[in-house]
């Protein structure tokens, strides 16, 4: 396919000269006669009379449908065959010359120009060959200067309101941040290290050649300035330690050229839109290739004679060469304003309603977003008028350009004014639209970012203003070829546990629509079916759903055609994430969870129901079963104790019963026995406080010396959950030894619950508790008793000597305070002096300090 394409272009789009003779710029025309004077040499600009017809091919690669690789690739190869077989004779003749003569030249494809530093001899002979059309100065540029520059510090989790303002956020929300796009500026260069965006720069897993281009040989990202920092930083910075948004598409990538600088020839960004076009060298890949270009410079003194003839304007055709292969350009309108007709050269002339984009600033942080004073104003080049509105027009449309916060060199922040800060507003919003419309062209999605601005000022299109606002919400939504198609998989889950067991599952939901169509938008609930009974007997069908997340709404009833009979609200299902959007193409997984805690054996059926703004299957129902066993084990019976005790200390252990699995309302529970073991060489058994309210049960059997209490429980009315039965109290007597020290047998007999086959339902639970030897109240430094050595220790520290950290450590965790007071002091110390003398005294020195 690609070699029919190429023939036909070779065809039908080399086109023969226009002119016999070259034109000479009023501007180049006084530079050959000052350099004539002055003896120096000159920088020109050399337009071959052959080239590419661009818009005839534009035109076809439409009407043909081509994809944008196979755009890319014709339009590409079409320039390139175009110089082969035109230049060769040029570039023989300035070959010839000596490096006085001729210091320089550089051959274009992308517009069939070449670029030439000579005598004025050399120029004039130059003027004179057949094959050259059009001669014009290689001029500098300059760049849109801010108006304003105000410090700024980096804002945690912040994003600028502009971003808002031009409803970037919108997108984000569908999933479109820019990913898989590449933005570029020409500008002054971009500070490569700053952390709001070296991340994202190309150069990083590709060759540096193909993401930075600097006439003057530098191989990784600087500016000489501030300005391309900043303009990158608005088209895609996100600093990920700190979420400071400061870009449009922060997913998006970037590349630059540093053109505007020491030596702004026109010559530099020519060859700057050139390598943009094919940056790893092939024609034939787009991976390589921005999706829009940003230009916050101008040509100051172009002749207005020559702007709107594509025969003598550089300019026209190298926009035109990018715009065909599908590559945006975007323009500030420049900080001229207010007076008409201000917008800067060459952003002042048009060929179709957006070709030289220009970029007017409003302020995005005030309702109602008054333009900028500073914002140029149209209409177009009075020579370049058409008398067609939506061709003399200028700006194209607005963007916020008053105090916006975003990057510059050496990490930093500042607040700018200028039409510069908007024009890449508009670069960042069509990587937003490329991502969610890979198919369309940079001239597609600026007409659609056009068409859909949110007008200002005077009804209409107006040359303050130009159509509005961008809204690159609305300019997706003006896309969108079809609705979302929603998918599943699997159609129903099937899962199989034991009592009191949980398993999971994975969902995949898809947007399985075309690409342009509808962001998917879906939320999750679980939903089952039960019967409502009406006054006189009347069964109807109903479905109880659970309330989503986050919603102010109670659970609801409501009477749907569902077959008769079922369960309640089953909340033994679940699923996460419970909403998400999904744009077309992509997909997300739903983890489904069971629990079956407090469930019965048996089956239980319910649906996981997901609504969405698929048209066509809303909402979805995925049906879950879940089957319930007994199994050999499960927590019914359990005994919880602390993890650990003090040699001397008291402990307790508590018997419960989970009811939850019992049958409502009365959780009716069969005949149940609970056995307690301990070692009684380590737990002294002291008592047990007895069976608690609402149940019918007593203590069978007690063996203190054997270590081991019976509990025998008939029934229990009016519980649920998790309950305690009955507590039992030890003294711990020793160090631990190796095997538990708690043990509790649970059995419920079969015959008196209101299910069957349970034998054997049986639940044993080890509860290992740890003994360590009790610490004594008094003893300071820790030798195990309490006396006069512990005092003086105590009196040295309330008289100020400093004293052992061990020794202060045991102090501060509460040895030292006999008397209970909150105070370690001298009282304490004669506390413990009168009992190592044998006096008594009324408070527990030398007792275990238990837990």
């Amino acid at each position: 396919m690609r070699k029919t394409y190429l023939a036909v272009v070779l065809f039908s789009f080399l086109i023969t000269p226009l002119f016999s003779r070259a034109v000479i710029s009023e501007r180049l025309q006084e530079a050959l006669e000052q350099a004539t004077e002055e003896g120096a040499p000159v920088k020109a600009l050399v337009m071959l009379s052959e080239r590419v017809d661009i818009p005839a091919l534009d035109a076809q690669l439409y009407e043909q449908g081509i994809s944008p690789e196979e755009r890319a690739y014709i339009v590409i190869s079409s320039l390139q065959q175009k110089a082969l077989d035109t230049q060769g004779q040029i570039l023989a003749y300035l070959a010839s010359f000596s490096g006085a003569e001729v210091r320089e030249y550089r051959e274009f494809w992308v517009a069939n120009m070449i670029a030439v530093e000579a005598t004025p001899a050399v120029i004039m002979e130059l003027s004179a060959r057949a094959e050259v059309e059009y001669l014009d100065l290689d001029a500098l540029l300059e760049w849109d200067q801010p108006v304003r520059t105000v410090p700024a510090e980096m804002i945690p989790n912040g994003a600028e309101p502009g971003l808002k303002a031009i409803n970037a956020h919108k997108m984000w929300q569908a999933g479109y941040t820019g990913a898989g796009t590449i933005v570029m500026n020409i500008d002054t260069g971009v500070d490569g290290n700053h952390p709001a965006i070296n991340y994202k720069w190309r150069g990083t897993h590709v060759p540096a050649s193909q993401a930075w281009f600097d006439p003057a040989g530098s191989t990784f990202p600087n500016d000489c300035d501030n300005h391309g920092t900043h303009t990158i930083g608005t088209m895609s910075g996100l600093q990920t330690a700190t979420h400071d948004t400061i870009g449009v598409a922060f997913g998006a990538e970037w590349i630059a050229a540093k053109t505007i600088c020491s030596s702004p020839h026109t010559s530099n960004s020519i060859a700057a839109f050139q390598w943009a076009l094919n940056p790893d060298g092939n024609p034939a890949t787009t991976s390589d290739m921005p999706v829009a270009i940003g230009n916050s410079w101008y040509d100051p003194n172009i002749s207005s004679s020559t702007q709107c003839n594509p025969s003598l304007n550089p300019y026209i055709n190298v926009i035109s060469a990018l715009e065909a292969a599908g590559v945006a350009v975007v323009f500030s309108a420049g900080n001229n304003g207010p007076s008409a007709q201000s917008i800067t050269s060459p952003k002042n002339v048009n060929i179709n309603q957006v070709s030289f984009w220009a970029t007017g600033a409003v302020n995005g942080n005030v309702t109602g977003y008054p333009i900028a004073s500073f914002s140029s104003r149209g209409p177009v080049v009075s020579a370049c008028s058409t008398g067609v509105p939506s061709l003399d027009i200028k700006p194209e449309a607005c963007a916020p350009g008053v105090s916006v916060r975003s990057s510059i060199r050496n990490g930093g922040y500042s607040y700018y004014d200028g039409t510069s800060m908007a024009c890449p507003h508009v670069v960042g919003a069509v990587a937003l639209l490329k991502q969610a419309h890979p198919t369309k062209t940079g001239h597609e999605l600026k007409m659609a970012l056009y068409n859909t601005a949110a007008d200002l000022g005077v009804a209409g299109e107006d040359n303050t203003y130009g159509k509005g606002i961008i809204d690159v919400w609305a300019a997706h939504n003006s896309l969108l070829v079809g609705p979302p198609d929603i998918s599943v998989s699997p159609a129903s889950f099937n899962f199989t546990v034991e009592v009191n067991g949980s398993d999971s599952g994975v969902l995949a939901i898809s947007n399985t629509a075309v690409a342009g169509s509808q962001s998917l938008s879906w939320s999750l609930v679980t939903e089952t079916t039960l019967s409502l009974a009406l006054p006189g007997g009347e069964i109807l069908p109903a479905t109880l759903e659970e309330k989503p997340a986050h919603s102010a709404a109670v659970d609801r009833l409501t009477v749907q055609p569902f077959s008769a009979g079922g369960e309640a609200l089953c909340p033994w299902l679940s699923g996460a994430p419970t909403s998400g959007n999904l744009t077309p193409g992509s997909s997300a997984n739903i983890t489904v969870t069971v629990n079956a805690a407090g469930l019965l054996p048996g089956t239980y059926n319910c649906n996981l129901k997901i609504t969405s703004n698929d048209p066509d299957e809303n909402p979805l129902i995925v049906p879950v079963e879940l089957n319930v066993s007994t199994g050999g084990s499960s927590v019914l019976g359990s005994v919880q104790a602390p993890a650990a005790a003090a040699s001397g200390c008291p402990l307790a252990a508590n018997i419960r019963v989970d009811m939850s699995s019992s049958q409502p309302p009365n959780h009716l529970l069969g005949s149940f026995t609970a056995t307690l073991s301990w070692d009684p060489a380590l737990l002294t058994y002291t008592g047990n406080s007895g069976v608690l309210s609402g149940f019918t049960g007593f203590v069978n059997d007690l063996n203190a010396a054997n270590g081991n209490i019976i509990f025998n429980g008939a029934k229990a009315t009016g519980q649920g959950g998790l309950v305690e039965i009955l507590q039992v109290n030890f003294d711990a007597a020793g160090s631990q030894g190796t095997t538990p020290l708690l043990d509790l047998e649970f059995s419920v007999m079969a015959a008196a619950m209101t299910f069957t086959n349970l034998m054997p339902y049986l639940t044993v639970d080890d509860a290992t508790v740890s003994i360590t030897e009790a610490g004594v109240l008094g003893d300071i430094n820790g030798d195990g008793i309490a006396n006069s050595t512990d005092a003086l220790v105590l009196l040295s520290a309330d008289a100020g000597f400093p004293i052992p950290p061990a020794y202060q450590a045991r102090i501060d965790a509460g040895f030292g305070d006999v008397n209970n007071d909150g105070l370690t002091n001298s009282t304490d110390g004669l506390i413990i002096l009168s009992f190592d003398a044998g006096i008594q005294v009324p408070y527990p020195v030398g007792q275990a300090m238990c837990p």
